[in-house]
């Protein structure tokens, strides 16, 4: 039962996540998700990688060192993308521009690398790397594994320009990609209850005397 309880949970981060990150567009002001949507935008990387755990589990099965190096590279996206969605925040509360921002991180040019410019960007790839990872395992229909990638592909095409009606159609796309993904784990979730086995019916134990 716990089992079934920890994978339902992580069918619900698979939702929660998506939903979270397309509620932050919501708050976007001049191609800023400013302190509240900046908020939503690091949040929503908590319930979304507990989520994408069970995708892991689902998939590394098939393709273990696939899965395991996809894991890792999920795992340092979520560092940019939380980075993103923090910077948003501390941009708003001391009402620095973005391009103030972006000027002063040119001081710490590795720094800036490591944890923005090249995690960041980590993200949405390796959401692509999912897609093409269920290809590959063939554990997911062709259609959701194609939904997947275009949510992928939409998602940095939307905030690199920062285009916001572009920006909420990439969410909705990955919305959908994940709420089907939520639904396989969430019905899955039952195989984890195994009854146990008892005696067949009409059998009388050996030690009867």
């Amino acid at each position: 039962m716990d089992v079934m309880v920890v994978r339902r949970a992580k069918a619900v981060g698979l939702v929660l996540g998506p939903v979270m990150m397309a509620t932050s567009t919501f708050f976007w002001v001049d191609g800023e998700h400013g302190a509240t949507g900046g908020t939503l935008a690091a949040l929503s990387l908590v319930p979304w990688a507990f989520g994408l755990l069970g995708e892991y589990d689902r998939l590394r099965g098939q393709a273990p060192r696939l899965s395991a190096a996809w894991l890792l590279f999920f795992l340092y996206g979520v560092l940019g993308g939380v980075s993103f969605g923090l910077r948003d925040f501390y941009d708003a509360a001391f009402h620095v521009s973005q391009a103030d921002s972006v000027h002063a991180f040119a001081a710490y040019p590795l720094q800036a690398q490591v944890i923005l410019w090249l995690a960041g960007p980590a993200f949405p790839l390796s959401l692509l790397a999912l897609a093409g990872l269920q290809w590959v395992t063939r554990r997911t229909p062709r259609w959701a594994t194609l939904l997947l990638a275009a949510g992928a592909v939409a998602f940095p095409a939307s905030r690199i320009p920062r285009i916001e009606l572009v920006a909420h159609v990439a969410d909705f796309v990955l919305v959908a990609a994940f709420a089907y993904l939520a639904w396989l784990h969430w019905a899955r979730a039952q195989e984890s209850i195994t009854p146990p086995a008892g005696p067949r019916a009409g059998t009388v134990s050996s030690s009867a005397g």
